[in-house]
This record gives C-alpha cells, structure tokens and sequence, in this order.
C-alpha cells in the first residue's frame, strides 16, 4: 500500500480512528507514527522501495 500522503496538499494532518483523534503532525510524522501504521496498514511497516 501507498501513502497518499503530500506537503502539497497539506502541512499537518489529523488522523482519526473510530472517531477519535489518532495522531496529529507533519506528513512525515503522521507516516512514522506507529499507531497509525499499525491501525491502517497493520502490525509491520513494509518498506517499499526495498519490496
């Protein structure tokens, strides 16, 4: 999976989950967030340039 994630778009980013706030930063932040990858894309962070 792609982050569709851009300093373009945005400079922070709040991330929800069920409906509470999950985290909250920068693109990078959000991105590095452990909560956020387990809850989104599950327990491993896949590096995909290296895939």
């Amino acid at each position: 999976m792609t982050w569709i994630l851009s300093n373009k778009i945005a400079q922070r980013i709040i991330v929800l989950h069920q409906g509470e706030k999950l985290a909250e930063g920068s693109v990078t932040e959000v991105q590095n967030n452990s909560k956020v990858v387990e809850v989104y894309l599950g327990r491993e962070k896949i590096d995909i340039a290296a895939a």
